[in-house]
């Protein structure tokens, strides 16, 4: 990433300067810890142009640093925003599509229930029009039996009916026909 637009030279992001700001630091670290100390008090002695050398320095690429490192947040905050926004709409795809299934899930469980309740009640009532179709038919045989009963029964009376009176008829002729044989057969005297 270059160094801000006022500072020197561009630099690739997360490459350090030479010597970086961290080196600078531990310089200046060292140049207190090796500086000589005056005796009898907790100060020391230091070469205050090498110090001033590393403060100049240090001034120097501070600014760019900064600048780099405040790039490289808010490339960072933007690469996480992305990420957020991108994870929010997989969130609310996935969300959608969860709710898509248990809907389609839901219409097929209640299709499913639905034929059930329609296969239970269609086999109900076949069962009920065949209890009704076997109840008419065994009432229809019933009729038909009794009305073949009383046919049957009407047919022997008049059957019988006819007989007697045949038999009557024929009774009347064995009268007359014995009548005729007994006048035949009288002696012809009494003629």
């Amino acid at each position: 990433m270059a160094r801000d637009e006022a500072g020197a030279s561009e630099q690739p992001v997360g490459a350090l300067p030479l010597p970086g700001v961290i080196e600078i630091l531990d310089q200046l670290a060292a140049l207190a810890s090796t500086a000589p100390r005056v005796p009898w008090s907790s100060r020391a002695v230091v070469d205050a142009d090498e110090l001033a050398a590393l403060v100049t320095e240090l001034r120097e690429r501070l600014p760019g640093d900064l600048a780099e490192a405040h790039q490289i947040i808010l490339q960072r905050q933007a690469i996480l925003l992305d990420a957020e926004i991108a994870a929010r709409d997989l969130l609310t795809e996935a969300e959608a599509e969860a709710d898509r299934l248990v809907r389609q899930h839901t219409v097929l469980r209640e299709a499913e229930a639905r034929a059930a309740r329609l296969t239970d009640e269609a086999s109900r009532r076949s069962e009920d029009q065949l209890a009704q179709a076997k109840a008419t038919a065994d009432s229809l045989i019933t009729t038909a039996q009794t009305e073949a009963d009383q046919q049957r029964q009407a047919a022997d009376a008049y059957s019988l009916e006819v007989l007697r009176r045949l038999e009557g008829q024929l009774t009347g002729f064995l009268v007359s026909v014995r009548k005729g044989i007994s006048a035949l057969e009288e002696p012809t005297e009494r003629r």
